[in-house]
């Protein structure tokens, strides 16, 4: 039987890639789970890794994806050597901390974890020349620049320049003109608003592009063409291009009858599927918020139900009077077909993705189980009592409190079960509670040994008809009360 697995690589840091080896085979792997990262950060430019059965050939490199890593056929190869590589543009630009593998393998022992050093050579491949160039430092700046702050009512910083001379900082200068006012308070807030005459509502023109972005604003746009007011400007900056999210449609299904039925038994059942078309939040526009169009059919499968057309409302509900439950699992399905959504928009009133195309919601199940109830005496000694419904398919370590077998007493201590369920599921043994020991043990030591204290006859009962049982009757000298466990 397959073990669950971790590894933890050994990693190698270089300027522009960091690499996680195994420095020890994977033994026996079965499967590959999964892999976690920690600590990741930044822009990876691409995430691949490869594979060798013997250190020695390796595959091609492949893009890294939870469900590429899980592909590779290990087929009976008893070791499994691992790389994985992330480029990034530079060295500061992404990061990661650790990388792991989780997998299945035939082998107790994991291998010994890597040693957690890192690989870091004194120079990481660069020449020396790049080190004594301080646009690669990181920390205080020397030989700092400043540019552009002379003149003008106010000035905001736009960018830098990195250069082996030192750092440039460079600002543009905020300068009124017209009614238009810039103020800069001794706290460093800067205000741009109408002046001593108090006309506030002034249009700024500019036949050109804008030159820098600024919020919304951006590079190269010909925003202030035509004119702009200060109040468009500054929700163009504060409130730039936003999109809507898009939830696709989904549907329910349920009814309202208990898992556990008696075979035999005639019962109602109310089935009560609902759709959901979905959502376009927010819809800038004033078509539609849902992301398809209305619901035009519902399908099912399983007794009793119908298909149903022609625009259904939802939920739509559907009753099965009578059913008659079988023996075993019984399922029904069910799924919505829809016509096609609207066209989503961003807040600036723009297509933004496109309109869903008609087609159906995932399919839903719901089940119910036919079984026949157990007997035992767990009420008076001389009448077995039926006892709650269990899954004939999946049911196990079934507790019975059996009442006391009074001395020299006729009746014993018995349970019935059907033969319909021991014909695929015998019983394979019957642990008794040791108050004592606060444990549940097996008389004679063993659960084939347990049966031995257990005399088998048949028997039957009625349930909706004649049920054949087995009867279970301890054939050991007399006992009180006993909690008793049934081993399938």
């Amino acid at each position: 039987m397959a073990t669950r697995l971790q590894y933890i690589f050994n990693k190698s840091v270089q300027i522009t890639t960091i690499v996680f080896t195994n420095t020890v085979a994977l033994q026996d792997v079965d499967k590959i789970v999964f892999f976690k990262e920690t600590g990741l950060s930044g822009a990876w430019l691409k995430k691949e890794f490869e594979y060798s059965f013997d250190n020695v050939i390796w595959s091609s490199k492949r893009t890294l994806t939870q469900q590429s890593l899980s592909n590779i056929q290990v087929n009976d190869n008893p070791e499994l050597w691992l790389r994985f590589t992330y480029t990034r543009a530079n060295y500061n630009t992404a990061d990661i901390t650790d990388f792991y593998v989780f997998y299945d393998s035939n082998s107790v022992t994991p291998p010994s974890p890597p040693d957690a050093s890192i690989n870091a050579d004194t120079l990481q491949g660069e020449p020396g020349s790049y080190y004594l160039d301080r646009a690669n430092f990181t920390g205080p700046y020397t030989g700092l620049n400043v540019e552009n702050i002379d003149g003008g009512d106010a000035s905001v910083y736009y960018g830098r320049s990195d250069t082996s001379l030192g750092t440039t900082l460079y600002f543009s200068r905020i300068d009124g003109s017209g009614i238009i006012e810039v103020s800069r308070s001794s706290d460093g807030i800067i205000t741009i608003g109408a002046d001593a005459s108090g006309v506030g509502g002034a249009s700024y023109e500019n036949p050109y592009p804008v030159s820098e972005t600024v919020g919304g604003i951006i590079d190269g746009d010909s925003f202030f063409v035509g004119g702009k007011t200060f109040a468009e400007t500054m929700e163009a900056i504060f409130y730039p291009l936003a999109y809507p999210t898009l939830t696709n449609p989904s549907s329910t299904f349920i009814e309202n009858a208990s898992y556990l039925q008696k075979i035999g038994n005639s019962i109602s059942i109310q089935f009560t599927s609902t759709f959901n078309r979905g959502s376009i939040s927010p819809q800038y526009d004033a078509d539609s918020p849902y992301r398809s169009g209305l619901g035009n059919s519902v399908h099912y499968t399983g007794t009793g139900l119908i298909d149903v057309g022609s625009y259904p409302s939802s939920p739509n509900i559907q009753t099965v009077n009578p059913y008659v439950v079988l023996s075993g699992v019984q399922t029904w399905t069910n799924y919505w077909s829809y016509d096609a959504g609207v066209q989503p928009y961003d807040s600036k009133g723009f297509p933004y993705d496109s309109s869903l195309a008609a087609g159906n919601t995932s399919t839903d199940s719901t089940s119910l189980e036919g079984v026949y109830p157990l007997f035992a005496t767990t009420g008076s000694i001389d009448i077995l009592a039926e006892q709650g419904l269990f899954s004939m398919i999946t049911e196990n370590n079934i507790e019975l409190n059996l009442v006391t077998q009074p001395p020299f007493s006729p009746d014993k201590q018995r349970f019935d079960i059907p033969d319909l369920w021991l014909a695929s599921r015998p019983l394979q043994g019957v642990e008794t509670y040791n108050t004592l020991t606060s444990s549940w043990e097996y008389e004679g030591g063993s659960a084939f040994s347990s049966l031995t204290y257990w005399n088998t006859s048949s028997t039957t009962h009625i349930i909706n008809g004649i049920v054949n049982y087995t009867r279970y009757s301890y054939n050991s000298e007399d006992r009180g009360a006993s909690q008793i466990r049934l081993k399938f």
